[in-house]
């Protein structure tokens, strides 16, 4: 007993120290200004926070459509507190995993460890502890407007609590562990649908509980229910308004389920560079990913958390079926092979790289000599660590360079691009969306280019066509460039032909944008 509570003391102020950690680097690597950001975050977070989505026609490109809850929140703390203290707020938010990971490691590792002199026990703990938390996708995410850091909280504490369904002998006096697991994983999936790889696991797991039928049974309705209230918490608003105004809760995805007559019924895959195309490749992924050729994104990055785990399988699938570890493992391996095949995406695989530390050394605990297994868990987690190389998102600008009151991109534009009745033409496929707080957002932005790509047959096209030829005021086109060929015809189908006025600047704090005045023609 008093050897458990001395391990729980150690977890506790590990925690505590990692936690730290990763708020002072929040406030101190330098302003967030990633490509998402300035994409959709500040687009979505804004118009979502002050209901100015009516005038725009997908400026954001696909994006445009998914959940801005989570980027409103981010935009209220950019028009709420300055630039250091946004970082610092949201390092502490995303610092919440650590607790939960710790847990994890309490109920599945630490019964493992027991026999271990303290001395080789307590630095095992603050290793995989250590190198749960110093991941590729992890570090390099802190105090920015990724999602994936954030909602990795809510679904590691869905996590933490299957864990203690797991552990515990009946689901009696239980409540907060399985209403939790099923209320954090509806509140992520809410939040960003891509945690819906984890859902499967999850269900499985709760299959697989060593209980009898019956709480099994009551433990999936009970997920269930909850997974939708939570889901609906965070989800269910934006899925109502898209509803309304689409036809479809998740459009334009999945357009041949619930499908929208707005656009081709047609399953819409916004990237499918990444995902696993084949069994190979989905075995081979992890191990070139720790090699560093970083198949799961664009910037180089080297982690092999996910490979050490792939090696220690037939470690891991040693016990029983109804037990955890084995379920634990099934948890990590059903949402690998879900999200390898669905995504592929790096960040979204940020909580199956924490989670895989704990796994390695689970599996490490089958060395028979404690001393000898400390030290290999010790060692392990050490070149984990050490052989991770973080990826550069081209996202940190110094603090100085950031502006505030909401302002955070520092855009300068001219005044007459804040007259009122302009109409913005956005450009190509670069991020641009996010001068629009700027530029009067009572003003139309739409977006003639990017990765949303509509069949000139679709009702979308022909609603964006006429919405460009009945507008009466000025209009520009806002890019890095000047129109296309592709877009120059298309703007001149729609009555609009380039100017010979010399483009205007919008300066920024990471780039000149060319706002380009147009000329209506009478056509025919």
């Amino acid at each position: 007993m008093i050897s458990q509570k001395t391990d729980t003391n150690v977890l506790v102020i590990t925690t505590i120290i990692i936690t730290a950690a990763m708020i002072a680097t929040g406030g101190y690597v330098g302003a967030d200004v990633n490509w998402d950001l300035r994409s959709y975050h500040i687009y979505g977070g804004y118009r979502w926070l002050h209901n100015g989505y009516n005038h725009d026609m997908f400026a954001a490109q696909i994006q445009s459509f998914l959940n801005p809850t989570l980027d409103a929140f981010i935009v209220a703390l950019m028009e709420l507190l300055p630039p250091r203290g946004v970082a610092i707020v949201l390092a502490t938010m995303q610092s919440l995993s650590a607790p939960f990971i710790a847990q994890i490691i309490r109920r599945t590792l630490l019964p493992g460890l027991q026999d271990m002199p303290p001395a080789y026990r307590w630095p095992a703990i603050v290793a995989v502890m250590a190198a749960a938390m110093t991941g590729a996708m992890t570090l390099s995410q802190i105090g920015t407007s990724y999602g994936d850091l954030l909602v990795a909280v809510p679904m590691l504490f869905s996590v933490m609590c299957l864990c203690e369904i797991a552990t515990q002998q009946t689901i009696r006096n239980n409540t907060l562990c399985f209403v939790g697991t099923g209320f954090g994983a509806g509140l992520a999936v809410g939040l960003k649908m891509t945690n819906l790889v984890f859902i499967p696991a999850f269900i499985l797991g709760l299959c697989l509980q060593k209980k009898p039928w019956a709480e099994r049974w009551n433990l999936l309705v009970v997920f269930c229910a909850v997974y939708i209230i939570g889901w609906a918490c965070t989800g269910g608003l934006w899925a109502w308004k898209l509803w309304d105004e689409t036809g479809s809760p998740l459009f334009p995805f999945f357009n041949g389920l619930f499908q929208s007559t707005l656009i081709d019924p047609v399953t819409i895959n916004v990237d499918p560079r990444f995902s696993a195309k084949s069994i190979i490749d989905a075995v081979v992924f992890p191990f070139t990913t720790a090699l560093g050729d970083h198949p799961g994104a664009e910037p180089a990055f080297a982690d092999s958390r996910i490979a050490l785990f792939v090696l220690a399988l037939p470690f891991l699938v040693w016990k029983g079926w109804r037990q955890w570890p084995f379920q634990f493992t099934l948890l990590l391996t059903v949402s690998y092979g879900v999200w390898i095949f669905a995504f592929g995406v790096q960040r979204y695989a940020l909580i199956l790289e924490m989670l895989s530390c704990v796994a390695v050394a689970l599996a490490l605990t089958r060395i028979p000599h404690p001393v000898s297994r400390a030290l290999a868990i010790i060692l392990v987690a050490i070149l984990t660590i050490a052989t991770t190389s973080y990826p550069n998102w081209n996202n940190r600008i110094a603090w100085n360079s950031i502006g505030d009151h909401g302002n955070w991109l520092n855009v300068r534009a001219p005044d007459i691009l804040t007259a009122p009745n302009t109409m913005f033409i956005l450009l190509g496929d670069q991020p641009t969306a996010y001068v629009m707080p700027q530029l009067n957002p009572e003003n139309a932005f739409i977006r003639i280019g990017g990765n949303f790509r509509l069949s000139p047959d679709s009702r979308l096209w022909h609603q964006r066509s006429m919405r460009i030829a009945q507008h009466t005021g000025s209009l520009y086109t806002i890019g890095h460039w000047e129109p296309t060929e592709d877009e120059a015809m298309f703007l001149h189908s729609t009555g609009w032909i380039r100017t010979n006025e010399t483009c205007l600047p919008i300066v920024t704090a990471v780039e000149i944008l060319l706002a380009c005045r147009m000329q209506h023609f009478a056509q025919g």
